[in-house]
């Protein structure tokens, strides 16, 4: 029998947000990580994904900006990574964000990736009560991701 992996998707009309636990292993050590993977949901949009890995702590500092979000209503820029491959230096930001619209208002979340003048951006829109299980599975998975096994 397999392991379980923890994972779940939130969607808004045109995007998904996936949060998973997992870990990454090198040279047989595993390391616990949290990770998201947002998506757009418009046809041929494959190359619109976005992966952010997170460290415990990160997944732990994201939920103290998302009660600062939800206190104060203000956007918030939550995590910035500068990384690079074999194709370039590229930057991965996740912001949090609140919006009014029409009397209407409501949370989000948005993964952007820069990468030699291309801007991918999946902002996806959550209610209220998604916005406060988001954060609530990101506390939990925080802590649960502190792992390192030698094998």
């Amino acid at each position: 029998m397999g392991s379980i992996t923890k994972h779940y998707t939130f969607f808004s009309k045109t995007a998904g947000l996936e949060i998973r636990l997992g870990f990454i292993e090198k040279e047989g050590i595993k390391t616990g990580k949290v990770f998201l993977r947002s998506f757009s949901l418009e046809p041929g949009s494959k190359d619109k994904q976005i992966s952010v890995m997170l460290t415990s702590e990160e997944a732990f500092s994201f939920t103290l900006f998302a009660r600062k979000v939800l206190k104060e209503k203000k956007n918030q820029k939550v995590i910035v990574h500068k990384s690079k491959n074999g194709s370039g230096e590229y930057t991965t930001g996740v912001s949090l964000d609140y919006w009014e619209r029409n009397g209407r208002n409501g949370f989000g979340i948005t993964v952007q990736r820069y990468s030699q003048g291309v801007n991918v951006n999946t902002p996806v829109s959550l209610t209220k009560a998604g916005f406060y299980f988001l954060v609530e599975i990101l506390k939990r998975w925080s802590v649960d991701a502190c792992f390192t096994i030698a094998e």
